[in-house]
Parts: structure tokens; sequence; C-alpha cells
């Protein structure tokens, strides 16, 4: 097609035509998308004939009705592996009668095998993973992209009141897991046949859960003290949302490498529940700061959490 000019783009989702937009128009906003995994692609026009497909972007629409529990903060500061036949998991609660449905596991850096899922119970030898709640799932090795991956259990995993582990078996030419260095507590590996926690970070697995079958609102853990900030790596801006687990004096504040406050965000008295609030990558002068490693330093009712993230201009 050289030499011509695009006269328009078509959208697909799921392999399903959406849409079609002009040529000058770079962005294009999907409306009344249904809960879960999706892939996009688009094509270009010169006038009648359509060009082959660009490369497939892969998203994930929360369901209604269904809640993402996570440890990590989102960034991956290193790949994590324990070889070949080798497990690692991650471990989860919640208070009620629930459905795992879905899988989010964060690829570091990209193998040529797939990701095998597993879920077990927690009632082996001290509360570490004890028997296979549902037979393992193979992820194929084409559908693994690097970054986050949305994976749907081919058959939902009933819980009522208990804990549970999410758990990757390693083959032969597996991908690095991101591992939040940030934070650990609940991540587990088993390279000895038996399970010993991960204390250099949280394995990058999320778990997607749907309330139970009554309709009743689901029980979550009590409300904690927690900070994220999308996107990150950012430029020019990032949202920080965080939680706060009592109404009082809250403070958000900014600090760089040499831990020196750059920004004061938020200092204030706020309502527990969930708040959040935009940093433009300037300080309390409205300069712009350099690109590099910032701490974001959240404190409520005495109790402070740092998380990392990176201003990349």
């Amino acid at each position: 097609m050289r030499g011509r000019d695009v006269t328009g783009y078509k959208v697909y989702r799921d392999a399903g035509y959406v849409a079609t937009v002009d040529g000058n128009v770079l962005t294009y906003t999907d409306t009344e998308v249904p809960g879960g995994p999706h892939s996009y692609y688009v094509t270009a026009m010169y006038g009648t004939v359509e060009s082959g497909a660009s490369n497939t972007v892969s998203v994930f629409i929360l369901p209604d009705g269904h809640y993402e529990i996570n440890h990590d903060d989102g960034t991956a500061e290193q790949g994590f592996s324990v070889g070949a036949t080798k497990q690692m998991a991650v471990k989860f609660e919640c208070n009620d009668e629930y459905d795992l449905k879905y899988v989010k596991v964060y690829v570091h850096t990209l193998g040529s095998a797939g990701l095998v899922i597993r879920v077990y119970d927690a009632n082996g030898p001290n509360g570490m993973p004890g028997a296979q709640l549902v037979t393992q799932y193979q992820y194929p090795a084409a559908s693994v992209v690097a970054g986050w991956n949305f994976i749907t259990l081919p058959t939902p995993v009933h819980l009522n009141n208990q804990a549970f582990y999410v758990a990757l078996f390693e083959t032969s030419g597996a991908s690095l897991i991101g591992l939040d260095t940030s934070s650990n507590g609940f991540s587990y590996q088993n390279t000895s046949g038996s399970w010993v926690p991960v204390t250099t970070g949280e394995i990058m697995v999320r778990a997607i859960i749907q309330g139970g079958n009554a309709g009743e609102d689901l029980t979550l853990p009590p409300l904690v003290l927690d900070a994220r900030n999308y996107p990150n790596p950012f430029n020019p801006e990032t949202t920080i949302s965080f939680s706060i687990p009592a109404s009082g004096q809250t403070s958000v504040k900014i600090y760089n490498l040499k831990g020196q406050l750059v920004r004061t965000l938020v200092n204030e008295t706020m309502n527990a529940g969930y708040q959040k609030v935009v940093w433009n990558g300037t300080d309390d002068n409205q300069k712009s700061v350099a690109s590099g490693i910032y701490f974001y330093r959240v404190n409520n009712a005495g109790k402070t959490i740092t998380r990392k993230m990176l201003l990349a201009k």
C-alpha cells in the first residue's frame, strides 16, 4: 500500500467487526463491552482495499459482581522462576461463598511454553497448598504475552469461606513471572517437595472472584491501608489510588531516591474508604521533575505504606 493514503481504520473485537473510524482518527472508545477477557486488532483502509490485521492487544473488563484480589503493586521489578517441574503459588482469602473464575498472571520475560495453572485448597501442613480443587489448566503458549495475561478457568472453582492458592507449574521453556520486590508475605515456592515462603517479593498472580449464589454482597476482607498507581511507568501523570481504614488525618507525599520530599499531594482529614489523587510529575513549586524512580508514601491513623513508581520521559 506504499504511496497511498489511509482513508480509515476498522476496529475488531474478538475477531468480530466493531466500527470504522476516519483515517485521521487514532483513537476509538468501545462502549458496552461485556465483562471478561477480550482481544482487539485494527486494519487500515486504503479506499476499498483493506490491509492485514495489526498486532492483537488483550484487555480484561471486570464483570459486574466480580472482585479482583491482589497482593502486588502492579510493578514487576524482576522476573521469577522456580525451574522446570517446580511450582510457585500465591495465597488468597475471602470470608464468604464465592467462585474463582479468572486468573491474572504477569509475564516479565516471555518464554516458549504455556502457563500451567493449578488451584489448591489451604489444607496442607501449616496451611500450605493441599489438594488440587480442579484439574490443572494449560494456557496455550500461542496466547501468552509479555505483561498481564487474563485467563478464564474452564471450570469455575466454588469455594465457601476458605483460603486457596493459585499456583503455576513450570515446564521447560517457561516464561519468567513478574516479581514485585516492594512487598512479600503471600507467595510460596515448592522446589524440593515442600512449600516455603518467597522472601524476595510478591509473585504477580491475581484472582478474580464472583460472589455466592445467594445473590448477597460478597464479604471482602477488612479495609487495610494500601496504595497502587497507574500507569506505572508513566508520563506525564499517574493516578494514585489508595484505601484508608480509618477516617482522620491522611497524607500522600512524593519522595525522590535521596529521600527528599518532592511534592505533598494530600494533607487533610479524609473519610475511610477508597480515594485517589493524580500526580503530574511536578514538585511543590509546580516545576517538572526529572525522569527516574520516585516513592509515594501514604499515611493514615499512624500507619504508613510506601510504593515505588517510575517517571519515564
